[in-house]
Protein backbone atom coordinates (compact mmCIF):
# COMPACT_ATOMS: atom_id res chain seq x y z
CA UNK A 1 0.00 0.00 0.00
CA UNK A 2 1.50 3.33 -1.11
CA UNK A 3 0.89 6.84 0.22
CA UNK A 4 0.95 9.85 -2.12
CA UNK A 5 1.71 12.68 0.28
CA UNK A 6 1.14 15.48 -2.22
CA UNK A 7 -1.28 15.68 -5.15
CA UNK A 8 -3.66 18.18 -6.77
CA UNK A 9 -6.80 16.30 -7.76
CA UNK A 10 -8.66 19.53 -8.47
CA UNK A 11 -6.21 20.24 -11.29
CA UNK A 12 -5.70 16.64 -12.39
CA UNK A 13 -9.44 16.17 -12.91
CA UNK A 14 -9.31 18.68 -15.75
CA UNK A 15 -7.57 15.96 -17.77
CA UNK A 16 -8.74 12.72 -16.13
CA UNK A 17 -12.04 11.99 -14.40
CA UNK A 18 -11.93 11.43 -10.65
CA UNK A 19 -13.25 7.90 -11.18
CA UNK A 20 -10.43 7.14 -13.62
CA UNK A 21 -7.85 8.61 -11.25
CA UNK A 22 -9.10 6.50 -8.35
CA UNK A 23 -9.42 3.29 -10.37
CA UNK A 24 -5.84 3.68 -11.55
CA UNK A 25 -4.75 4.22 -7.95
CA UNK A 26 -6.38 0.96 -6.90
CA UNK A 27 -4.61 -0.94 -9.66
CA UNK A 28 -1.25 0.34 -8.45
CA UNK A 29 -2.00 0.03 -4.72
CA UNK A 30 -1.81 3.78 -4.14
CA UNK A 31 -4.52 3.75 -1.50
CA UNK A 32 -3.80 6.89 0.51
CA UNK A 33 -3.69 10.42 -0.93
CA UNK A 34 -3.14 13.88 0.51
CA UNK A 35 -4.96 16.51 -1.54
CA UNK A 36 -3.14 19.83 -1.27
CA UNK A 37 -4.69 23.29 -1.03
CA UNK A 38 -3.00 26.19 -2.83
CA UNK A 39 -5.50 29.06 -2.60
CA UNK A 40 -8.96 29.74 -1.20
CA UNK A 41 -10.72 28.29 -4.25
CA UNK A 42 -8.82 24.99 -4.14
CA UNK A 43 -9.26 24.73 -0.36
CA UNK A 44 -13.02 25.13 -0.69
CA UNK A 45 -12.93 22.52 -3.47
CA UNK A 46 -11.09 20.19 -1.10
CA UNK A 47 -13.75 20.40 1.59
CA UNK A 48 -16.65 19.90 -0.82
CA UNK A 49 -14.87 17.04 -2.57
CA UNK A 50 -14.01 15.24 0.68
CA UNK A 51 -17.58 15.47 1.96
CA UNK A 52 -18.95 13.97 -1.25
CA UNK A 53 -16.17 11.39 -1.51
CA UNK A 54 -16.82 9.85 1.90
CA UNK A 55 -20.57 9.55 1.35
CA UNK A 56 -19.76 6.38 -0.57
CA UNK A 57 -17.84 3.35 0.62
CA UNK A 58 -14.29 3.79 -0.65
CA UNK A 59 -11.21 1.60 -0.92
CA UNK A 60 -9.00 4.69 -0.93
CA UNK A 61 -8.37 7.22 1.84
CA UNK A 62 -8.09 10.88 0.89
CA UNK A 63 -6.95 13.56 3.31
CA UNK A 64 -6.54 17.27 2.63
CA UNK A 65 -4.60 20.38 3.54
CA UNK A 66 -5.20 24.12 3.24
CA UNK A 67 -2.77 26.91 2.48
CA UNK A 68 -1.63 29.68 0.19
CA UNK A 69 0.94 28.71 -2.43
CA UNK A 70 3.60 31.40 -3.02
CA UNK A 71 2.27 31.89 -6.55
CA UNK A 72 -1.13 32.80 -5.05
CA UNK A 73 0.12 35.51 -2.68
CA UNK A 74 -0.72 38.94 -4.10
CA UNK A 75 -1.74 41.00 -1.07
CA UNK A 76 -1.84 40.88 2.72
CA UNK A 77 -5.61 40.48 2.88
CA UNK A 78 -5.29 37.11 1.09
CA UNK A 79 -2.99 35.88 3.84
CA UNK A 80 -5.42 36.94 6.57
CA UNK A 81 -8.35 35.40 4.73
CA UNK A 82 -6.54 32.07 4.36
CA UNK A 83 -5.45 31.95 8.00
CA UNK A 84 -9.03 32.62 9.14
CA UNK A 85 -10.28 29.94 6.76
CA UNK A 86 -7.88 27.40 8.27
CA UNK A 87 -8.92 28.29 11.80
CA UNK A 88 -12.56 27.75 10.85
CA UNK A 89 -11.96 24.31 9.31
CA UNK A 90 -9.41 22.94 11.77
CA UNK A 91 -11.92 20.43 13.16
CA UNK A 92 -12.98 19.11 9.75
CA UNK A 93 -12.57 15.38 9.25
CA UNK A 94 -9.53 14.41 7.17
CA UNK A 95 -7.89 17.84 7.51
CA UNK A 96 -4.23 17.00 8.17
CA UNK A 97 -1.90 19.89 7.36
CA UNK A 98 -1.16 23.49 6.46
CA UNK A 99 0.14 24.31 3.01
CA UNK A 100 1.20 24.37 0.37
CA UNK A 101 3.10 27.42 1.50
CA UNK A 102 6.70 28.52 1.11
CA UNK A 103 8.87 30.69 -1.12
CA UNK A 104 9.37 30.85 -4.87
CA UNK A 105 11.95 33.46 -5.79
CA UNK A 106 12.43 32.13 -9.31
CA UNK A 107 8.97 32.59 -10.80
CA UNK A 108 7.60 35.23 -8.41
CA UNK A 109 10.45 37.51 -7.21
CA UNK A 110 8.12 40.51 -7.34
CA UNK A 111 6.14 39.23 -4.32
CA UNK A 112 9.13 38.19 -2.21
CA UNK A 113 8.16 40.15 0.92
CA UNK A 114 4.55 38.99 0.75
CA UNK A 115 5.68 35.37 0.37
CA UNK A 116 7.94 35.64 3.42
CA UNK A 117 5.12 37.09 5.52
CA UNK A 118 2.68 34.45 4.29
CA UNK A 119 5.10 31.62 5.03
CA UNK A 120 5.85 32.97 8.49
CA UNK A 121 2.13 33.27 9.35
CA UNK A 122 1.39 29.77 8.00
CA UNK A 123 4.17 28.31 10.15
CA UNK A 124 3.00 30.16 13.26
CA UNK A 125 -0.51 28.82 12.77
CA UNK A 126 0.81 25.30 12.11
CA UNK A 127 2.68 25.43 15.41
CA UNK A 128 -0.41 26.74 17.22
CA UNK A 129 -2.57 23.94 15.82
CA UNK A 130 0.19 21.29 16.01
CA UNK A 131 -0.12 20.48 12.30
CA UNK A 132 2.60 19.82 9.74
CA UNK A 133 3.47 22.59 7.32
CA UNK A 134 3.99 21.59 3.66
CA UNK A 135 6.71 23.73 2.11
CA UNK A 136 7.40 24.71 -1.49
CA UNK A 137 10.87 26.15 -2.14
CA UNK A 138 12.38 27.29 -5.42
CA UNK A 139 15.43 29.41 -6.05
CA UNK A 140 16.12 28.34 -9.61
CA UNK A 141 15.15 25.63 -12.09
CA UNK A 142 18.66 24.26 -11.79
CA UNK A 143 20.03 23.80 -8.28
CA UNK A 144 23.08 25.94 -7.57
CA UNK A 145 24.77 25.94 -4.16
CA UNK A 146 25.67 29.62 -4.59
CA UNK A 147 22.01 30.57 -5.07
CA UNK A 148 19.91 29.33 -2.17
CA UNK A 149 18.29 32.54 -0.98
CA UNK A 150 14.79 31.08 -0.64
CA UNK A 151 15.94 28.00 1.25
CA UNK A 152 18.03 30.15 3.60
CA UNK A 153 14.98 32.33 4.35
CA UNK A 154 12.95 29.21 5.10
CA UNK A 155 15.62 27.80 7.41
CA UNK A 156 15.95 31.08 9.29
CA UNK A 157 12.19 31.30 9.81
CA UNK A 158 12.06 27.70 11.02
CA UNK A 159 14.84 28.45 13.51
CA UNK A 160 13.04 31.58 14.68
CA UNK A 161 9.74 29.78 15.13
CA UNK A 162 11.46 26.63 16.42
CA UNK A 163 9.07 24.23 14.75
CA UNK A 164 9.95 20.61 14.02
CA UNK A 165 6.87 19.43 12.15
CA UNK A 166 7.28 20.03 8.44
CA UNK A 167 7.70 18.58 4.97
CA UNK A 168 10.05 19.89 2.31
CA UNK A 169 7.86 19.02 -0.65
CA UNK A 170 9.36 18.02 -4.02
CA UNK A 171 12.91 18.39 -2.77
CA UNK A 172 15.40 19.36 -5.50
CA UNK A 173 18.43 20.47 -3.50
CA UNK A 174 21.56 18.62 -2.37
CA UNK A 175 22.04 16.66 0.83
CA UNK A 176 23.98 19.64 2.20
CA UNK A 177 20.70 21.58 2.23
CA UNK A 178 18.57 18.58 3.26
CA UNK A 179 20.75 18.02 6.32
CA UNK A 180 19.77 21.45 7.65
CA UNK A 181 16.12 20.39 7.67
CA UNK A 182 16.90 16.96 9.05
CA UNK A 183 18.50 18.73 12.03
CA UNK A 184 14.96 19.95 12.81
CA UNK A 185 13.64 16.42 12.20
CA UNK A 186 11.70 17.56 9.14
CA UNK A 187 10.65 15.16 6.39
CA UNK A 188 12.11 15.28 2.88
CA UNK A 189 9.72 14.36 0.06
CA UNK A 190 10.79 13.29 -3.43
CA UNK A 191 8.68 13.57 -6.58
CA UNK A 192 8.99 12.12 -10.08
CA UNK A 193 11.97 14.41 -10.70
CA UNK A 194 14.12 11.86 -8.89
CA UNK A 195 13.61 9.44 -11.79
CA UNK A 196 15.02 11.86 -14.39
CA UNK A 197 18.39 10.97 -15.91
CA UNK A 198 19.93 14.34 -15.02
CA UNK A 199 18.75 14.29 -11.37
CA UNK A 200 22.10 13.18 -9.95
CA UNK A 201 22.13 15.71 -7.10
CA UNK A 202 18.65 14.68 -5.98
CA UNK A 203 19.40 10.97 -6.28
CA UNK A 204 22.58 11.36 -4.25
CA UNK A 205 20.58 13.27 -1.63
CA UNK A 206 17.95 10.52 -1.38
CA UNK A 207 20.63 7.91 -0.72
CA UNK A 208 21.72 9.82 2.39
CA UNK A 209 18.32 10.66 3.87
CA UNK A 210 17.44 8.50 6.91
CA UNK A 211 14.57 6.20 6.00
CA UNK A 212 12.65 7.58 8.98
CA UNK A 213 12.58 11.06 7.35
CA UNK A 214 11.71 10.00 3.81
CA UNK A 215 8.46 10.62 1.91
CA UNK A 216 7.35 10.30 -1.73
CA UNK A 217 4.74 12.17 -3.75
CA UNK A 218 3.51 12.72 -7.28
CA UNK A 219 2.61 16.44 -7.16
CA UNK A 220 0.18 15.39 -9.90
CA UNK A 221 -0.70 16.55 -12.47
CA UNK A 222 2.84 17.93 -12.56
CA UNK A 223 6.27 16.29 -12.71
CA UNK A 224 5.32 12.89 -14.14
CA UNK A 225 8.08 10.33 -13.54
CA UNK A 226 9.87 8.30 -16.19
CA UNK A 227 8.39 6.74 -18.36
CA UNK A 228 5.67 9.45 -18.47
CA UNK A 229 7.87 12.54 -18.31
CA UNK A 230 6.20 15.48 -20.05
CA UNK A 231 2.73 13.93 -19.79
CA UNK A 232 -0.12 14.51 -17.37
CA UNK A 233 0.78 12.98 -14.02
CA UNK A 234 -1.60 11.16 -11.68
CA UNK A 235 -1.33 9.60 -8.19
CA UNK A 236 -1.20 6.07 -9.63
CA UNK A 237 2.22 6.95 -11.05
CA UNK A 238 3.60 6.95 -7.52
CA UNK A 239 4.46 3.30 -8.15
CA UNK A 240 7.17 4.35 -10.61
CA UNK A 241 8.76 6.71 -8.09
CA UNK A 242 8.58 3.99 -5.45
CA UNK A 243 10.13 1.34 -7.70
CA UNK A 244 12.91 3.69 -8.73
CA UNK A 245 13.65 4.52 -5.09
CA UNK A 246 13.80 0.84 -4.18
CA UNK A 247 16.43 0.30 -6.86
CA UNK A 248 18.32 3.46 -5.92
CA UNK A 249 18.45 2.56 -2.23
CA UNK A 250 18.83 -1.17 -2.86
CA UNK A 251 16.06 -1.94 -0.40
CA UNK A 252 13.30 -4.55 -0.28
CA UNK A 253 9.98 -3.21 -1.57
CA UNK A 254 7.97 -4.39 1.41
CA UNK A 255 10.38 -2.79 3.86
CA UNK A 256 10.37 0.55 2.04
CA UNK A 257 6.60 0.57 1.52
CA UNK A 258 6.00 -0.06 5.21
CA UNK A 259 8.49 2.64 6.22
CA UNK A 260 7.02 5.22 3.86
CA UNK A 261 3.50 4.53 5.10
CA UNK A 262 4.65 4.77 8.71
CA UNK A 263 6.37 8.09 7.98
CA UNK A 264 3.32 9.47 6.18
CA UNK A 265 0.96 8.54 8.97
CA UNK A 266 3.35 9.95 11.56
CA UNK A 267 3.81 13.39 10.02
CA UNK A 268 0.09 13.79 9.24
CA UNK A 269 -1.00 12.20 12.53
CA UNK A 270 -3.15 9.62 10.75
CA UNK A 271 -4.08 6.50 12.68
CA UNK A 272 -4.77 3.16 11.04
Amino acid sequence: MLFDTHCHLDITEKNLSINEILENCKKNQVLNLVQIGTDLSSCEWNINFIKEFYKKKQEINIFFTAGLHPESVNNYSQITEMLNFIKNIQQENYFVGIGETGLDFYYYPQTKELQIESFYQHCMLAKELNLPVIVHCRDDKQYNESNVEAIDFILNLIKEIDYSKGIMHCFTYSYKEAKKFLDFNWFISFSGIITFKNANIIQDCAKKIPLSNLLIETDSPFLAPIPFRGKINQPANLIYIFDFLCELLKIDKTILANQLEENSRKIFNIND
